[in-house]
């Protein structure tokens, strides 16, 4: 199959094996960089070769996981401490 030079967040996190969502903390854990950089506003795009070298790559994969376990722990956590606290950090 060809892939197009280019590459959406949806198309790169399906040719990845991740949730849309999970690019976004990719990004923000400097494991992957967008074209062009991080503008804000504009649409994200990714070269197709890049994500088909990240695809490849049993290292990267692994290291990718494990943010993602981490990110997604704590981000459960605190919505538990929130859900356990509702009164906590209103005013």
């Amino acid at each position: 199959m060809r892939l197009p030079a280019r590459l959406t967040v949806d198309e790169a996190a399906v040719l990845l094996g991740f949730h849309e969502e999970a690019i976004s903390v990719l990004m923000k854990a400097k494991m992957m960089e967008p074209l062009g950089g991080h503008a804000p506003g504009v649409q994200r795009m990714f070269a197709a070769v890049e994500i088909q070298r990240l695809h490849n790559d049993v290292k990267w994969l692994s290291k990718a996981t494990r943010v993602l376990r981490e990110h997604f722990r704590l981000r459960n956590n605190k919505q538990k401490s929130t859900d356990e606290h509702p009164d906590i950090g209103r005013t």
